[in-house]
């Protein structure tokens, strides 16, 4: 299973079009979220995992390693193979005293069905083996659309902020990232955010470095694409918000070089529709024609690189849904370190496609 993201393919990703919100946004990179103002980073207080290179292992010693409290907030969790591992290590945890909570959407999109038949919820068998080995389990507030949120907070000192789904897909053949971030105040917000969501509680966030939707993600992802001045990088599994297309577009007219890789989906059988020329087309009718669907990865990382020396990396894909209708949760990064592996992976995926 690969683990599909977004609403019902948005429905159609000509549906969105009708979703534009207007431009000319101001650039919350520059107002609120430049590097000077971004919270403190000691050297090594971020770091990045790469899947599927790094593997499961990197989950399963966080989890393995906690003390004191696991709190995980995960669209989608399912329970065999690789992820029997995941989930046998949280009742482990909880079973040794550690208060292992888990958020779980309660309906994960997995696909078009046919008219009358019930969602397939993904999460059911994960939940029932959680709850029956003493792990808390609540599903997700349904305010949103979806919560497509993958976060995990460890001991309450690190965080990891996520574009992966926990699926043996994430592991072993998707295209992933991971920031696993010991920045105090980062963590506290991300700490923050599960409290509010797991009492079904509204949540306000202040970190600048954190893109939180529904409530500032646009305006920060905005932002970050109107402060390219040379490159941009972009990869996600869905890319179809009209107002992302046309600022992006915009900086391509300006002479950025812009590279996009997003994920390669099947023709609809029952419609005929090709997402895959869906998107090509959004984005050529913006000026934006290097875009590509890798074949070396499943694309459902979902990360941008501005210049080389800032990025987005969260569990956002660039459509109306994530934006302004999910729980979502990012990070902006100006790690140079970070950065430069989150770069590096980029432009060898663009040379493998």
């Amino acid at each position: 299973m690969r683990g599909l993201s977004d609403a019902k393919r948005i429905l159609a990703l000509g549906a969105t079009l009708g979703l534009l919100t207007g431009c000319g946004v101001a650039s919350p990179f520059a107002s609120t979220a430049e590097p000077s103002r971004l919270h403190a980073r000691s050297t090594g207080s971020l770091s990045l995992l790469v899947l599927p290179d790094d593997g499961v292992t990197p989950i399963l010693s966080a989890i393995q390693g906690a003390k004191k409290s696991i709190q995980l907030e995960m669209y989608m969790l399912t329970d065999h193979d690789l992820t029997d591992q995941i989930v046998q290590a949280l009742i482990a945890r909880a079973k040794a005293g550690v208060n292992v909570q888990v958020l779980l959407d309660p309906h994960p999109f997995t696909g078009p069905k046919q008219p009358g038949q019930p969602d397939q919820d993904v999460n059911a068998t994960a939940a029932q083996a959680l709850t029956a080995g003493g792990v808390q389990v609540k599903r997700t507030s349904t305010t949103f659309a979806f919560t497509h949120e993958k976060a995990m907070v460890v001991d309450g000192t690190t965080a990891y902020i996520m574009t992966l789904n926990w699926t043996n897909s994430a592991f072993s053949t998707n295209r992933e990232y991971a920031v696993v971030d010991q920045v105090p105040a980062d963590v506290a917000e991300t700490a923050a955010i599960f409290n509010a969501d797991w009492q079904y509680q509204p949540y306000t966030p202040t970190d600048p470095n954190l893109v939180v939707s529904p409530i500032n993600s646009r305006q920060k992802i905005l932002g970050l694409i109107d402060s390219a001045k040379t490159s941009l990088t972009l990869q996600s599994e869905f890319c179809t918000d009209p107002e992302v297309i046309s600022h992006l577009g915009a900086r391509a007219k300006a002479g950025v070089a812009m590279k996009v890789m997003l994920a390669v989906e099947a023709k609809d059988a029952s419609t005929g529709n090709d997402p895959n020329a869906q998107e090509k087309q959004l984005f050529a009718q913006a000026g934006i024609t290097n875009v590509e669907f890798p074949a070396s990865h499943q694309m459902h990382a979902k990360a941008i690189v501005v210049d080389g020396t800032r990025a987005y990396v969260g569990s956002e894909n660039f459509t109306a849904n994530s934006l302004d209708r999910n729980r979502e949760l990012g990070i902006l990064l100006t790690d140079p370190a970070v950065v430069g592996k989150l770069a590096a992976t980029q432009n060898q995926d663009w040379t493998a496609k």
